[in-house]
């Protein structure tokens, strides 16, 4: 799906924004009072979860056999930098946040220069019929890999419109279905969101896992596959859970 740079880019890109959001994510738990840090990290958390919304979108036109839109080259761009802008206005001074910052700027460093990749190779070129061969991974490999980023995503940003208590649907992995607008605050399905993110957290490391393999051109590692399933029903389990 898509020529053999683009696909590279994409993983690398794919792989890095999994680790910059964990890292940010512990910035976030580190950051405890201090409220600047705490709106920073969550600045930076927004202009990741963008930035995978691009590589989504990126992901759906390659699945439907058209090239990468500029939109979601634009929008992996626009988000990595604002990600950027936000850790760099961080000045706590608590060595726990600025372990956490060093980290994350790092992770996003490496990020950024994988999205500017994407920016570069995921161009569109009117590849011929043989150069649309030269994938990384088989093709049903390709669509199953491309398909589970793009619902993770999804998964994600609905879990966390749970701990928003606005909670609307989650997404085609079928984890569960919510119609319930009411304020869901109690402590148990705070405790059951946090679960269901570290789920799906574990299966995007999954992914990327895979991704990194592939990249390397070689076969995707049971160890990875098996972190994707333990991840995704670690989260319907915690999603089933929640009772409020």
């Amino acid at each position: 799906v898509g020529d053999l740079q683009c696909n590279i880019a994409r993983l690398k890109t794919v792989s890095s924004l999994a680790a910059t959001t964990k890292s940010v994510q512990e910035i976030a738990s580190a950051a405890g009072n201090d409220a600047a840090t705490s709106s920073a990290a969550q600045a930076a958390a927004s202009g990741l979860s963008t930035a995978q919304g691009g590589i989504s979108q990126i992901a759906q036109a390659l699945i439907a056999g058209q090239n990468a839109p500029a939109s979601g080259r634009d929008q992996v761009g626009q988000g990595l930098t604002a990600a950027q802008n936000a850790l760099n206005s961080i000045t706590s001074t608590d060595p726990t946040v600025t372990s956490a910052l060093s980290q994350a700027q790092t992770d996003l460093s490496n990020t950024i220069t994988a999205g500017q990749q994407v920016t570069a190779d995921c161009t569109p070129t009117g590849a011929s019929a043989a150069a649309a061969k030269r994938q990384v991974g088989d093709l049903q490999c390709n669509l199953a890999r491309l398909k589970a980023v793009s619902s993770l995503n999804a998964s994600q940003k609905n879990v966390q419109a749970i701990g928003n208590a606005a909670p609307k649907y989650i997404s085609s992995w079928r984890l569960c279905a919510f119609t319930d607008t009411s304020t869901l605050s109690d402590a148990t399905t705070a405790a059951a969101v946090q679960n269901a993110q570290a789920g799906i957290a574990s299966a995007q490391a999954g992914i990327s896992q895979i991704a990194q393999a592939l990249a390397q051109g070689q076969l995707a590692p049971a160890s990875g596959r098996d972190q994707v399933n333990q991840g995704v029903s670690s989260a319907q389990s915690a999603l089933e859970a929640i009772t409020s």
